[in-house]
């Protein structure tokens, strides 16, 4: 039995460096090389080859990195949510999509569209009736502005990242967009109604 002791701890030491170093690889995976890390510490981010997303059919548009993946989530994905979006899109970095983590990281950016369940309710008022902010007694609720639109942040109290979204009206539709990235506030604050 004495014998076999080392040989054990030497395979469990060697077991413990492979996920170590499997860890450290899949991390580095996902970080942003130092260009991207330049521009996130910065606070800055180069918008010149971001690409149109336009939607006719609920009048918006954003633009986004030209590398990310936009993905409109099909019927079986929106009958995961409750209450269940009219449709929903996500904005992805690549090396998230494609990554280790993929569905299981937040989207860069997700846009749900809700019908309003009383057209001539206020915005408040719509996400309270639809169910979309239950617990709004325990949110943090604020008035939201960009260039292009306005509307409310709401931001839960738990510590669940993303934490806050955004959500606004246009003919009687609740969007929700929800940021998860540097990126992903910059296409929200780029976002705006045809």
């Amino acid at each position: 039995m004495k014998q076999h002791a080392p040989k054990t701890q030497k395979k469990s030491l060697l077991s413990l460096a492979i996920i170590l170093l499997m860890l450290a690889w899949l991390s580095s995976e996902n970080m942003p090389n130092a260009a991207e890390q330049q521009n996130l510490t910065s606070g800055h981010m180069d918008t010149q080859n971001w690409i149109n997303y336009v939607d006719p059919k609920n009048q918006f548009r954003l633009s986004y990195p030209s590398d990310f993946i936009a993905h409109e989530r099909n019927s079986n994905e929106l009958l995961k949510f409750k209450p269940t979006p009219e449709r929903a899109v996500y904005f992805m970095n690549p090396h998230m999509a494609s990554g280790q983590l993929a569905g299981i990281e937040p989207a860069d950016l997700e846009l749900k569209i809700y019908r309003m369940i009383q057209s001539h309710s206020s915005l408040r008022d719509g996400l309270r009736n639809s169910g979309l902010v239950p617990e709004m007694d325990d949110a943090v609720i604020k008035n939201f502005q960009t260039k292009h639109i306005n509307g409310l942040e709401v931001c839960a109290s738990t510590m669940v990242a993303p934490g806050c979204s955004i959500y606004t009206l246009h003919t009687h539709f609740i969007f929700q967009l929800t940021p998860g990235s540097q990126a992903g506030q910059i296409m929200m604050e780029n976002f705006e109604f045809l």
